[in-house]
C-alpha cells in the first residue's frame, strides 16, 4: 500500500515575479518554510524569486497558501508551480539571496 498524503514527501519549486525584492519577501520565505519544517532554498533571479520547498504534501499545501497571501510589503503579480524530484541533499533550508552568502538552519 502507498503512503498516504500527511506520510508522502514532496519537492516543489515556484517562481514569484512582481515587486518580492528588497521587501523582505525571501526572509518571509525563509521564515515560513522553517516554521512548516521544509527543506530548499530561496533566491533572487533576474525577475523575482525562485523557491524550491520539500517535506510532507500537508505542509506545501500550507506552504502554498501562505505564499499565495504572501508578505504585505511584497506585491506578487505572477506565481508558477512545479512538482520537482526530491532532492534529499539534507534537512535544512537556506536563503541563496545574495551570491557568496547564504544562510541555512536546520
Amino acid at each position: 500500500m502507498g503512503k498516504d498524503a500527511a506520510e508522502r514527501v514532496m519537492r516543489r519549486r515556484f517562481v514569484v515575479r512582481g515587486i518580492v525584492q528588497g521587501v523582505g519577501f525571501r526572509p518571509f520565505v525563509y521564515g515560513l518554510a522553517l516554521r512548516l519544517k521544509l527543506t530548499g532554498f530561496v533566491r533572487n533571479d533576474s525577475g523575482g524569486v525562485t523557491i524550491e520547498v520539500e517535506g510532507a504534501v500537508p505542509r506545501l499545501d500550507d506552504f502554498a497558501v501562505a505564499l499565495r497571501n504572501g508578505d504585505a510589503a511584497a506585491r506578487a503579480h505572477r506565481r508558477d508551480r512545479a512538482a520537482r524530484a526530491c532532492a534529499a541533499r539534507g534537512d535544512y533550508f537556506c536563503d541563496r539571496g545574495e551570491p557568496g552568502a547564504t544562510r541555512g538552519a536546520r
